[in-house]
Formats: structure tokens, sequence, C-alpha cells
């Protein structure tokens, strides 16, 4: 995909979510927004050095399509879901990246608790024992939505390409659906999304308005007299 062909998507992802977020101001309140938060916010590009210093920082190296998106917009706050995508973790997206951290620590602790086995020692017989099992210290998280659920490179699925699958993460269930093979597979669901979601509020508005618009049925008698019934003709 061409820079100009991943900005165009962005973008329409971009107005798409404030045009929903418009309609739908309850996310405002789930979200916690800050006063002044109206909507989709885009952070500015990331260089190559930045790139370079969060890779080392993450302990991974992002997938192609992650890198594309950074080198136009650095971060990504209320994307769809109300995730917050940290980028190369700049201060604009510091209180997803400790929101991130935190949820970490919390599994850590979990599992230490929760099972006899030495940690990390035993995250890759565990992960292997369940598709929902991702132990996200060995991986890369990259968005929260600030209720528990997460967006994960997994990086068990680096193929040749450098490419890594996109899992989503919840607190109560790990790892499940949906999954992407790449950045640019989630944005196209991201799209899709959000435009039926607008459809069928539009949906729902149009209905509601023509209901309010009807004239309003006459009643009708509920007590029906019964006709007399005919009387027979004598031969």
């Amino acid at each position: 995909m061409s820079p100009e062909e991943l900005k165009a998507k962005i973008d329409l992802l971009h107005a798409k979510l404030n045009e929903y977020y418009d309609l739908d101001d309850s996310w405002r309140t789930i979200g916690e927004w800050p006063e002044g938060e109206r909507g989709s916010i885009l952070h500015p590009p990331a260089t190559e050095e930045e790139i370079r210093q969060a890779e080392a920082r993450f302990g991974h190296k992002f997938p192609p399509s992650y890198r594309e998106f950074l080198r136009l917009q650095c971060g990504w706050q209320h994307c769809w879901g109300d995730h917050t995508f940290i980028g190369t973790a700049r201060p604009g997206t510091k209180k997803a990246q400790e929101k991130i951290v935190g949820d970490v620590k919390w599994q850590i602790d979990f599992l230490r608790e929760d099972s006899q086995e030495e940690w990390p020692a035993a995250a890759a017989s565990w992960e292997a024992a369940d598709e929902s099992n991702l132990y996200l210290p060995h991986h890369l998280v990259i968005a929260t939505d600030f209720r528990g659920a997460l967006w994960v490179f997994d990086t068990r699925t680096r193929d040749a390409t450098q490419e890594m699958k996109l899992t989503f993460w919840e607190k109560s269930y790990g790892a499940q659906d949906p999954t992407f093979k790449d950045f640019h597979e989630y944005l196209d669901f991201a799209i899709g999304e959000v435009e039926f979601r607008l459809e069928d509020w539009k949906g729902n508005a149009k209905l509601a308005k023509k209901q309010k618009n009807q004239p309003p049925k006459a009643k009708t008698n509920a007590r029906v007299s019964k006709k007399a019934a005919p009387r027979k003709r004598s031969k």
C-alpha cells in the first residue's frame, strides 16, 4: 500500500469517527474524555529516529504496516472503540502508556499468584496450552481503551515480511477475535465498523422521525355491535 493510499484510509476513518462521535456522545462519558476533547485525535508523524528509539525501548521491531502508519501519524486517540494507539510513546499518549503498563503488571501478578509455575519461564508452555493465552510482556502492546482491552502484536506470528498478527486482548478473556494479519487490515475493519454503526444510527433516526410525523391512528371502538341474523324465508 502506498503512503497516499494509507493516508486516505486514515483520513477516512478519522472523519467517519468524528461524525459518529458527534451523533453518539455517550462515548465521552464512558471514556471520561477530558474537557475540550470532541473526537478522534491524530498525532503528527514520527521521525525515523523516534521509531528506532521506540523499538529499542519496547524490545521489538514494529511490523512494516505499523511503521508506515507511524511515519504518517505518531499516535491516535479515540480511534475505533475509543482505543488510543500510543505510537512511539510521546508525552501526548502518556496516560495510555501508563494504563498499558498497569495492565501488563496486573497480568504478571495474577499469573504468579494463580500458578505454582516460575514466570516468565512458564510463559511458552502456558501460551501453547490455549490460543487465548497471551503473555503480554513477550509481545508488543500498542493500544488501550482504558477499560481492560488492548491491541497487541503477537510476536510469535512474525512472518518473512516482518508482519505480525494484530490481536484483540481483554482482561477477562485474554486473546480473542478479531485478529488481523497487519495494521492495514485493522484499518479496513475499523472503517467498515464505523460505517455500519453510522448507517444503523441514521436508519433508526429516520424511522423515529417518520413515526413522529405520522398522524395518530383513529381509535376503534372495542365493542362491536352484532348484526341481527337475517330471517329465513318461508317456503
